[in-house]
């Protein structure tokens, strides 16, 4: 009897413990936080991947295809590109960083996404180094038992009726998911950093006009120690340190 007691006590540490890794782990940020913004083609991808640290694609999980399709609206799967085909465009995919925003993720496809995902990762090796964005928290809840880094996306803070309402839904959310990070266009920078200043923020739609100004506005979002990854559309990373 105590054999079997060791035993099962064995089996469960052992367990729990790969469990508590996927909960814990740290997502292995490279050196620039300045990131490709909606990478949504394989010629971007092909191109932006030698000159960025990382790239943001949009996907939308197809039930009839059984598959992630690139595109940031439904009409852009018309002519269907897969997350899969896309991949295959680069030719070191395995190191590169990836933000993938999955568009229609919900509790009822996060077992096919995370499926189809893990699949990718057996073939390209992108699993290690990839986020998953979404506001369905729920669902990113469930991938981040199977291992994947999550970033909620933020809700709006000028939607909500004051800041300490939209703080305590976040943060409501927060405690549920424990997010490895959070992410938000760049008009939340302050509410975001003001809020939560322990996590990770990721920020998005910096304007795309490569002009002095904009890239002032960059380097000081990278600047702060919070902000850990900030989208873009320039045609070339910048200098911010």
């Amino acid at each position: 009897m105590r054999f079997f007691f060791i035993l099962f006590f064995g089996i469960f540490s052992i367990f729990w413990g790969c469990q508590r890794d996927a909960q814990t782990k740290k997502f292995p940020y490279p050196a620039s936080k300045v990131w490709a913004h909606r990478v949504n083609t394989p010629l971007d991808a092909q191109q932006k991947a030698t000159i960025f640290s990382g790239l943001e694609v949009d996907l939308i999980y197809s039930a009839h295809q059984d598959a992630l399709l690139v595109g940031h609206d439904y009409s852009d799967t018309l002519a269907p590109l897969s997350f899969e085909n896309w991949l295959m465009a680069l030719s070191n995919a395995g190191k590169t960083c990836y933000w993938l925003d999955i568009k229609n993720l919900s509790q009822d496809n996060t077992k096919a996404i995370a499926h189809y995902l893990n699949l990718m990762d057996k073939k390209f090796g992108i699993k290690s180094h990839l986020f998953i964005e979404s506001s369905a928290y729920i669902a990113l809840k469930a991938l981040k038992k199977d291992g994947f880094f999550v970033m909620l996306w933020s809700d709006d803070p000028a939607a909500a009726v004051n800041f300490e309402e939209w703080k305590r839904n976040m943060q409501y959310k927060i405690d549920e998911l424990q997010p490895q990070a959070l992410s938000g266009h760049i008009s939340y920078f302050s509410f975001l950093t003001k809020a939560f200043p322990d996590k990770n923020i990721h920020l998005w739609h910096t304007p795309a006009d490569y002009s002095p100004e904009n890239i002032a506005l960059t380097v000081q979002f990278c600047q702060h120690p919070s902000v850990k990854i900030v989208l873009v559309d320039y045609p070339q990373p910048i200098q911010y340190q």
